[in-house]
C-alpha cells in the first residue's frame, strides 16, 4: 500500500508559517459561492495484505474479507482538529484479481501460486510482522502481499474542507488451520479534503487530497502543533492521530511431520518393504511437501515384499501440484487426504507445511513381524556439551503415531521385529548320519580288539 504521508508536508509548513499547520475546516472558497458537486483528485486510496509463513511452508488457500464504514466525527479543541464522520459510499474495487487474487471487491484470496518475498530481502517500503515463535523459527520466514484498493465516488457529498474518518473491518472469509488473524481487526482512515478553487471557471471544488491509515480505532483528532521539543522527523507520527500503519498482517504457523521403518531381529529382512497409511485432518487449504531424500523413488523387487514394484514406485512419487517442483500433497476443501507409502530398513520421510491444529494418524502393515511404535534413531543431533548453557538434547523418533501438530515438529515411526528360535540339542537332520557314524567306529574298534586277541592266542 501506499498511503500518502503528510509528515513532510506539515513540517515545511510550519517553518514557513512558522505557526501551526491549520487544515481549513470552514475555509469558504476563493472565488466564494457553494462547492460543486462534483469532487477533484485522485479519489482513491490503497492498503497492503501480508501473510507471512515460515519458509518450509506453501502459501495455503486463504480467504479474508473487509469492510469500511463512516468512523465517529471528533469535536476539536485548543490541541487537536475537528474530525468530520465519514461520507458518502466508498467501495473496494471489484475485479481487481491482479492484487487481490479475487474478483469479488473486498475480498483477498491467497493461494500456492502467490508469489513470496523472504524475510531477509523485504522490499522496499513493506512492513509485514514476522514473528519469532516456534521451533527453529527465528529469521527463516517469508510473506505474500495484496493490495487492496478503496474507490470513492466522484459525487461523495464532503460539505466543506476538513478531515472525514472511516473504519476499516478484516474478517477471515474462512477458517484456515495455521491462520491467525491481526491481532488488530480494524484500521481508521482518514481522508484529507482541501479546498480547490478553479479561477478559470471560477468554480469552487473540494478535493481528495490524500488519506492517512491508523492501527486500530481512532477515537482522537490531529494535533495541531508539533512538540516544543521535536520536529515532524524526529516526533513519531508527527502530529497524527494514531500510529500509522501499512495495513494488516496474519501468519500462517506449519511445522513438519518425519516418520520412518527401522526392521530389528535375527529373522528381520532388511530389504523387505512395509506399507504406511498416513491420514492427515482439519488441514483444509494446505499444500504439503514430500521430502523423498530418504525413501526410494524407484524400489526394488525382493522376495520378502508382498506389494509389487508398480503399486510402491506409484505412491512413493504421488503429486498432486504439477506446477511445484518435488512431490505435493494438496489437501482440499474437506481438509482431509490419505497417502500411502512404502518403506525398508532405515528409511524416512518428511511432510512439511502441515498447518498448526492438523491432525495425522500413521499406521503400518506389520504383517508377521512384531510391531512397535517409535524408532531409536537420531533425528536432529544435540547442540552443545550436556549441562553447558544453551545445550539442546538430541532429538528422536519417539513423538506419537497420531495427535496433532503444535509449535514443533513431530518425529516418529516404527520398528519391527522378527526373532527365530534356534533349537537345542542334536537335529533331527544330522541325527541318522550320526548314529550310523558311531555304530561304523564301533565296529571298527571290535575287529581290532579281536584281531589282537587272535594275534596273541597264536603266538
Amino acid at each position: 500500500m501506499k498511503i500518502k504521508k503528510t509528515l513532510a508536508a506539515v513540517a515545511s509548513m510550519a517553518m514557513l508559517a512558522t505557526t501551526a499547520f491549520t487544515v481549513p475546516m470552514n475555509a469558504g472558497a476563493a472565488g466564494g459561492g457553494n462547492y460543486s458537486s462534483t469532487i477533484r483528485g485522485d479519489l482513491s486510496t490503497k492498503f497492503d495484505k501480508y501473510l507471512v509463513m515460515h519458509t518450509s511452508a506453501h502459501v495455503p488457500d486463504a480467504a479474508f474479507t473487509y469492510t469500511i464504514e463512516p468512523g465517529d466525527g471528533v469535536t476539536g479543541t485548543e490541541t487537536t482538529y475537528e474530525v468530520f464522520a465519514g461520507v458518502g459510499t466508498p467501495v473496494f474495487r471489484a475485479d481487481d484479481t491482479a492484487n487481490t487474487g479475487s474478483a469479488d471487491a473486498g475480498k483477498v484470496v491467497f493461494s500456492n501460486a502467490d508469489t513470496t518475498i523472504a524475510e531477509a530481502s523485504v522490499a522496499a517500503g513493506d512492513a509485514p510482522a514476522f514473528t519469532t515463535t516456534g521451533e527453529g523459527n527465528t529469521a527463516d520466514e517469508k510473506y505474500a502481499k495484496k493490495v487492496l484498493t478503496i474507490d470513492f465516488p466522484n459525487d461523495t457529498p464532503f460539505k466543506e474542507p476538513g478531515i472525514y474518518r472511516y473504519v476499516i473491518t478484516e474478517n477471515p472469509g474462512t477458517s484456515v488451520p495455521g491462520v491467525t488473524m491481526d491481532p488488530v481487526s480494524t484500521r481508521t482512515l482518514d481522508v484529507y479534503v482541501v479546498d480547490d478553487y478553479d479561477s478559470a471557471t471560477n468554480t469552487n471544488y473540494l478535493k481528495f487530497d490524500t488519506a492517512v491509515l491508523y492501527s486500530g480505532t481512532i477515537t482522537a483528532g490531529p494535533k495541531k502543533e508539533l512538540p516544543a521539543e521535536g520536529s515532524a522527523a524526529a516526533v513519531p507520527n508527527g502530529l497524527e492521530a494514531g500510529d500509522k500503519s501499512k495495513g494488516f498482517t496474519n501468519s500462517y504457523t506449519a511445522r513438519t511431520l518425519s516418520f520412518g521403518k527401522e526392521v530389528e531381529g535375527n529373522q528381520g529382512s532388511k530389504d523387505k518393504y512395509f506399507k504406511f497409511t498416513l491420514t492427515i485432518a482439519n488441514a483444509a487449504g494446505a499444500t504439503l511437501d514430500v521430502t523423498v531424500a530418504d525413501m526410494e523413488t524407484s524400489t526394488t523387487e525382493t522376495s520378502a515384499t508382498i506389494y509389487t514394484k508398480a503399486v510402491m514406485d506409484a505412491a512413493n512419487n504421488a503429486d498432486d501440484v504439477d506446477t511445484i517442483d518435488g512431490h505435493q500433497i494438496k489437501v482440499g476443501t474437506t481438509g482431509t487426504v490419505t497417502k500411502y507409502y512404502y518403506l525398508r530398513d532405515g528409511q524416512y520421510v518428511t511432510i512439511s507445511g502441515l498447518p498448526q491444529g492438523a491432525t495425522y494418524t500413521l499406521t503400518e502393515a506389520a504383517e508377521d513381524y512384531t510391531s512397535a511404535e517409535h524408532t531409536a534413531t537420531i533425528a536432529v543431533p544435540a547442540v552443545g556439551t550436556e549441562g553447558d548453557p544453551g545445550y539442546v538434547a538430541a532429538k528422536t523418533y519417539n513423538d506419537d503415531v497420531s495427535g496433532t501438530i503444535g509449535a514443533n515438529d513431530i518425529y516418529t515411526g516404527f520398528t519391527n521385529t522378527k526373532i527365530g528360535l534356534l533349537p537345542t540339542g542334536i537335529l533331527l537332520s544330522v541325527a541318522g548320519p550320526a548314529v550310523i557314524g558311531i555304530i561304523a567306529l564301533l565296529g571298527i574298534a571290535v575287529l581290532f580288539i579281536r584281531g589282537r586277541r587272535r594275534r596273541a592266542e597264536e603266538e
